[in-house]
């Protein structure tokens, strides 16, 4: 009885434990993380397609770095669409840009805070050891040809990295 009892308690723990936030299973598919030293990452990833103080953008990529004052640390990344239906197809931790927040829940449990919250579109904050992670959701459906065409409510619009 007393094993039983042990047996079904670390069945509990083990089904309540997540996949994340182990950091060292996290990754995704940009050939940029935050935390990169940005002089290095700028010459692997060629010359973005705009620039200015503090961020490059990389439309055909689909994302957007953002560096520190000295522009030396990879301090925020922007994962999303673009105009003309650019946008990144790769993946961010298990989810990828048009995911739905039901997917993200399971995947990375409730979100540690809501954000913002528009009539277009609202946003979800995970927390993780060294960043955090701001996802913004479709509100409604709709069709915008510029944004890749059809989309539906409650789907990735936008994935956030930031170093704490």
């Amino acid at each position: 009885m007393k094993q039983t009892k042990l047996f079904i308690l670390l069945l509990l723990i083990v089904s309540c434990k997540s996949t994340f936030p182990n950091e060292k299973k996290l990754n995704y598919t940009a050939g940029v993380k935050v935390g990169d030293d940005w002089k290095k990452k700028e010459a692997e990833l060629g010359a973005p397609d705009k620039k200015g103080t503090g961020y490059a953008s990389y439309f055909s990529k689909g994302f957007v770095v953002f560096t520190d004052n000295e522009g030396t640390t990879v301090t925020k990344l922007s994962f999303g669409w673009f105009r003309g239906g650019l946008h990144f197809t790769g993946e961010v931790y298990g989810i990828k840009i048009s995911d739905t927040y039901p997917k993200v829940v399971r995947l990375w449990g409730e979100p540690a805070e809501s954000g913002i919250a528009t009539e277009e579109m609202y946003s979800k904050m995970w927390q993780f050891k060294k960043f955090g992670v701001v996802v913004d959701f479709w509100t409604t459906g709709g069709n915008d040809p510029d944004l890749g065409g059809k989309y539906e409510a409650d789907t990735i619009n936008r994935i956030q990295i930031t170093l704490n």
